[in-house]
């Protein structure tokens, strides 16, 4: 097996033919890539612009946490199917099947949790299906509670069928 192959530019582990500026290919029954902590136990990738001075993600792995982390002014951002289906945007709102965080006010499809506001959006166009299901499974009660500063304010529920509530002593369902 190649233990280590410089190709031009290019640096391969574990093959003679590197596709990347590090390839690293590893056999059937070992992992790829170990990244051992420094002496205060955290390991990290960081990733940072052509400059190699301007940081703008990282990858910490602590003895006490994992993050993945974006440092710029920029959304964290999740795909599948090689298109974006999340994102955490710079000011914190979680953002679902849209880029936008007022989805319902800008008419696209999505759904925005926004922290700054404790605020959630949902907005759907051309389903069949509606744009949000809740369910609860086996008993009666609450399904979605309303809070304003902490106190509860009122509850959707099951009790033989659909019950609107609202709390006057902050009891709950």
């Amino acid at each position: 097996a190649d233990a280590v192959t410089v190709d031009g530019s290019n640096v391969g582990i574990g093959t003679s033919s590197p596709s990347a500026p590090l390839t690293v290919k590893a056999p059937a029954d070992a992992e790829a890539i170990h990244v051992v902590g420094r002496s205060d136990d955290i390991g990290q990738i960081k990733f940072l612009e052509a400059d190699g001075t301007t940081a703008l993600g990282r990858i910490d792995a602590r003895n006490s946490s994992f993050s993945i982390a974006s440092i710029a002014n920029i959304p964290l951002q999740f795909a599948t199917n090689n298109s974006e289906r999340m994102r955490i945007d710079s000011s914190g709102s979680l953002l679902v099947g849209t880029t936008v965080s007022t989805p319902v006010s800008s008419n696209v499809q999505g759904i925005s949790f926004r922290g700054e506001y404790g605020e959630v959006q949902i907005s759907s166009e051309g389903s069949t299906g509606a744009p949000l299901y809740l369910n609860r499974k086996s008993t009666d009660g609450a399904i979605a509670v309303f809070r304003k500063d902490g106190s509860d304010v009122g509850s959707i529920g099951t009790l033989s069928g659909v019950t609107y509530y609202a709390h006057s002593n902050g009891d709950g369902f």
